[in-house]
């Protein structure tokens, strides 16, 4: 007998579906490009359960191998989705005229190493979950706000990110919903971080703080003592700022959470280097380690990295220390291809590679003057 649906809630559900149909493909085209062939899903999994925490599922677990599962509610009733991350090899790569992994678009159609088998199942199935959770629960209204807030804030719009934040509190804690607060409290103190709001950014952090020790959120803990380690770098206190690093590692660490580990590194090489005297061979071990654990995660947020060190190395030339900024890309370039990176992940050598080339010629200009 066909199931009836209330063509409100339809509408509904065409009109989300619409608002996020750029970020849902481009989840799609992102774990399409990281390969996981032969069983090999750990890379993708991780960008799986990343999407996951971002919509704000109530349980993700990882396990060593890649294999990801997520909740969504508590209700009486039990719906298993179930997917694979895998694929067959791309055989010959010499013999594919494109990039098996990044695939191509025509007419309409996405060709690519998994696009059909079967990694199109999994956007449809977390934001399918993530939709009809926000939609038919009204207790977890403070979720999509939380959402809209994170929007707002990527846009800039800091005020608008702000107030929707405040609201999302506000109808958490009216619906009693404590489980989802800590990640309310989470974004705003980064956003008061981003405005420089010192005391304000604490008072969140702390928040969050409490929530996720009380309810033995590691993840949300770890990320909260780096979120209070930058707040003490912004305010010039140091030796606070290595504590909470410390913190936030040895969870970090027990847990196997890569992109933590890979911010955390990279905050103790910007406090080495701005020390009195700072050690060059340390500030050089944390920026290796913390592009090492970005490879480990994803692309992406190797990409972050890379631009972060890319702009701060710049400024130290333009600073007038262009012969520094050599000897770090050259540095960087031969851990890389010590560690073996060199092949599978070359965007490091290609991104100190131009940056040394440009402060080379820098540094011939300035004997020709």
């Amino acid at each position: 007998m066909p199931v009836k649906v209330d063509s409100a809630l339809a509408e509904s559900i065409r009109s989300s579906v619409a608002v996020q149909r750029d970020t849902i493909l481009s989840f799609f085209r992102e774990i399409v490009a990281i390969p996981s062939v032969m069983g090999q899903i750990r890379d993708v999994g991780s960008r799986v359960a990343q999407e996951m925490e971002r919509l704000h599922f109530d349980d993700i677990r990882f396990d060593r191998m890649g294999n990801v599962l997520g909740r969504v509610g508590n209700g009486p009733r039990i719906l298993l989705y179930d997917s694979h991350l895998d694929t067959v090899d791309v055989g010959d790569r010499s013999a594919w005229k494109w990039d098996p992994f990044r695939g191509r678009i025509e007419d309409g159609i996405f060709y690519a190493r998994g696009a059909g088998d079967e990694k199109q199942s999994t956007p449809g199935m977390i934001y399918g979950m993530a939709l009809a959770r926000d939609l038919g629960d009204a207790h977890l209204e403070g979720q999509v706000l939380t959402s809209l807030g994170d929007a707002y804030r990527t846009l800039g719009l800091h005020g608008e990110a702000e107030a929707t934040y405040m609201a999302a509190l506000a109808r958490k804690q009216t619906a009693g919903d404590r489980r989802s607060l800590k990640h309310t409290w989470l974004n705003l103190a980064g956003l008061y971080l981003t405005l420089r709001r010192h005391t304000k950014a604490e008072g969140a952090y702390r928040e969050a703080l409490a929530l996720a020790q009380e309810q033995g959120d590691a993840r949300i803990e770890a990320f909260t003592w780096l979120g209070l380690a930058r707040l003490a770098a912004l305010r010039e206190e140091w030796e606070e700022a290595s504590t909470h690093l410390d913190a936030a590692w040895v969870i970090a660490e027990s847990a196997e959470y890569p992109d933590c580990q890979t911010w955390i590194c990279q905050l103790r090489g910007d406090l080495e280097r701005l020390t009195a005297q700072p050690n060059s061979e340390l500030v050089l071990r944390h920026y290796a380690e913390a592009c090492a654990y970005a490879a480990s995660f994803n692309a992406r947020t190797l990409v972050q990295v890379l631009d972060y060190l890319v702009a701060v190395w710049s400024a130290h030339a333009e600073d007038g220390h262009p012969d520094e900024t050599i000897w770090f890309c050259d540095s960087m370039i031969a851990i890389w291809e010590e560690l073996g990176y060199a092949e599978p992940a070359p965007e490091l050598p290609v991104a100190f590679g131009q940056l040394r080339a440009r402060c080379a010629g820098r540094c011939e200009e300035n004997e020709d003057d």
